[in-house]
């Protein structure tokens, strides 16, 4: 594990799509990569120290560190490309899930050991249509056994993980 390492996803400019990482300790970029082209929308540190991201290309991409930590390698795990933007993403603190919401407000859960969606849902009580932001937001609870999702507007919906029940 790298501990003197920050992350950084572009989202917008010249530069949109890069995933950089910054040696903190010497205040310096170490390595740039396109991650996403259109923008890199977001990213979570896994536990095992590898990284995911997510982006306007509608992928989920999986990236670690060499063992030296100063250039960045992506992993083959790409999840299947999704037909919309991705906008947020969460990684279940157990390793089982990854999840994600699109600019449509719909919620994407994949299985995190065959990549396979295990779990898709409208967010929005429109269906995403002409709702403003087309933003979303998607987390886990610590001990793993709910998820709780908001699609564009005030709409949060919480899901039992167990089957992906959803609850509210």
């Amino acid at each position: 594990m790298h501990d003197n390492v920050l992350w950084a996803a572009i989202r917008e400019g010249k530069t949109a799509g890069q995933l950089q990482v910054i040696d903190v300790d010497a205040d310096r970029r170490l390595d740039s990569v396109v991650a996403h082209p259109g923008g890199c929308q977001e990213l979570v540190v896994c536990e095992d120290g590898s990284l995911a991201t997510t982006g306007a290309d509608g992928t989920i991409r999986f990236w670690k560190l060499t063992k030296n930590g100063n250039k960045i390698i992506r992993l083959d795990s790409t999840l299947k490309k999704h037909e919309r933007p991705l906008k947020s993403l969460a990684i279940s603190s157990n390793g089982l899930w990854i999840a994600a919401v699109d600019d449509q407000s719909r919620l994407l859960v994949y299985d995190l050991s065959n990549s396979r969606l295990v779990h898709r849902s409208e967010l929005s009580e429109q269906g995403g249509a002409s709702i403003e932001p087309k933003s979303g937001r998607v987390a886990f609870s610590p001990n793993n056994r709910y998820l709780c999702a908001s699609g564009a507007g005030q709409t949060c919906a919480v899901f039992e993980t167990d089957g992906f029940r959803r609850l509210s």
